[in-house]
């Protein structure tokens, strides 16, 4: 008889804060896989997107790159994930030696003439509306546990037909050609090539290439030549008559924390494309070694543990944008 892991539903308490735990967790991956960390898991060829199996909702924000990482690391073959109060409810069984997975949720509290509430059921038990005048709401990330199905007796994987409608509509959907990525962007900034420097000019909302000839070619042209160009991409999404995001349009010195925050937000969307798309852009694994050691430092800093959560927030506001999602 397989034995059955015990478990409890709250968050045990680990003495370190949320971010931290991510960032950890980031960090240990790209030590491992370098910038293909940030990359789509697939099998066969296809892209696995992690999915809740009682809801049938993509996993997304941390939550996609964090079990992404999961199915990468470990090879699941299903990107199904279930809670163990879920599972118990399909009268299913955890099984003792399942991998435990992170997720993370936010908890909204708020305040109102100095006084706290923990949650909007409070305020509204006050008679107050948090659209009112005066509320200030704080949300706080919390995390709770997840097992892929693969860790669990007594589930059967949804059906391909469910799976996919749960991708429609959003920045899950297969695409292919790389071409139509910048061609298909609304309002994409300018494109020419020429030089040895691949920027983005908010000023002029234009992106500046090397010619194509200048990377290595794959096929006619290099998937290193799309990973720049994705690159500059998500940098320019955060122009003010797109996104305003302002780790771009505030003033960011070379090496500062929104230079860094922005160059995370551009990689993480620039490699989400590369694996949606199956590139294989090789100068992730040739030339970027000093880049990704760069970034393992900037996160370990204790002044730096919220940039995780907030890049890949914004990183797939980007993609939304870019793909018109």
């Amino acid at each position: 008889m397989k034995k059955t892991k015990k478990f409890t539903w709250k968050t045990k308490k680990t003495g370190q804060s949320v971010y931290s735990i991510i960032t950890n967790k980031v960090v240990e991956g790209l030590e491992k896989n370098g910038l293909n960390w940030f990359k789509p898991w697939s099998t066969n060829g296809n892209i696995q997107t992690p999915i809740n199996y009682k809801s049938r909702v993509v996993y997304s924000g941390i939550n996609y790159w964090l079990l992404n990482a999961a199915m990468w690391e470990h090879g699941y073959i299903s990107p199904e994930f279930i809670t163990a109060k879920q599972a118990v409810e399909k009268n299913a069984i955890i099984n003792e030696d399942a991998l435990e997975h992170i997720v993370v949720y936010y908890m909204v509290s708020y305040t109102y003439k100095k006084k706290w509430y923990p949650n909007e059921k409070a305020l509204n038990n006050a008679g107050i509306d948090k659209k009112d005048k005066g509320v200030i709401s704080k949300p706080s990330p919390r995390f709770y546990r997840v097992y892929n199905i693969t860790d669990v007796t007594g589930l059967e994987s949804l059906a391909e037909a469910v799976k996919n409608k749960a991708l429609e509509n959003t920045i899950f959907e297969p695409i292919t050609g790389a071409e139509n990525i910048y061609t298909n962007m609304p309002k994409k900034p300018s494109l020419k090539h020429g030089g040895d420097e691949a920027y983005y000019r908010p000023s002029k909302h234009h992106i500046q290439m090397p010619n194509k000839k200048q990377f290595a070619l794959k096929n006619g042209v290099s998937d290193d030549y799309y990973k720049t160009l994705f690159h500059e991409m998500v940098h320019s999404t955060g122009n003010e008559d797109l996104l305003n995001r302002s780790t771009l349009t505030g003033t960011a010195s070379f090496g500062s924390a929104k230079y860094s925050q922005e160059e995370l937000v551009a990689e993480m969307g620039a490699m989400f494309l590369c694996g949606v798309l199956g590139l294989e852009p090789k100068n992730n694994i040739t030339n970027s070694q000093a880049y990704i050691n760069g970034w393992i430092k900037h996160l370990k800093s204790k002044d730096n543990e919220k940039d995780v959560l907030f890049a890949s927030s914004q990183a797939r506001k980007a993609v939304e944008y870019i793909l018109k999602k």
